[in-house]
């Protein structure tokens, strides 16, 4: 079984060779050298145990196992990168659940109308407003 921990630049490295067609202008393109590209990708093929690529003198093109492996793998990164990207949006307060409970006395005027006000103004793209009745009210405690 090929070994799976995989470092994730060479994986971008691997992408942006067959989007360019060489290693050469992927390593432009990733301000590297020519050949820390190259080797990175030879790891990367031995790690997952397949060429990825066809070499020859005009540059590289993926083999159709490499063609696969790219298309399916750049799936996996893309969902990382929306993974990591959320979990920055909820560090930052962008997700979440905040529940107001209010005794039936002052669910209604004036209290109630600024209440609402106030959380449908707070993040008004990201939140939703919902009442909710309940008949009885548990103590806390």
């Amino acid at each position: 079984m090929p070994d799976l921990s995989l470092d994730l630049r060479h994986l971008k490295y691997a992408m942006l060779a067959v989007e360019h067609g060489s290693f050469r202008r992927a390593a432009d393109a990733l301000n590297l050298s020519q050949s820390t590209v190259s080797r990175r990708i030879q790891l990367l093929e031995h790690r997952i145990g397949i060429a990825l690529f066809e070499r020859t003198r005009s540059g590289v093109r993926p083999t159709t196992a490499g063609e696969r492996f790219i298309r399916e793998a750049a799936i996996g990164a893309g969902q990382l990168r929306q993974a990591v990207d959320s979990m920055a949006m909820a560090q930052r307060g962008h997700f979440g659940e905040l529940r107001i409970g209010l005794m039936a006395s002052l669910a209604t005027g004036f209290f109630a109308d600024r209440l609402a006000h106030s959380v449908t103004g707070f993040h008004r793209s990201r939140s939703s407003w919902r009442k909710q009745r309940r008949r009885q009210v548990r103590p806390l405690f």
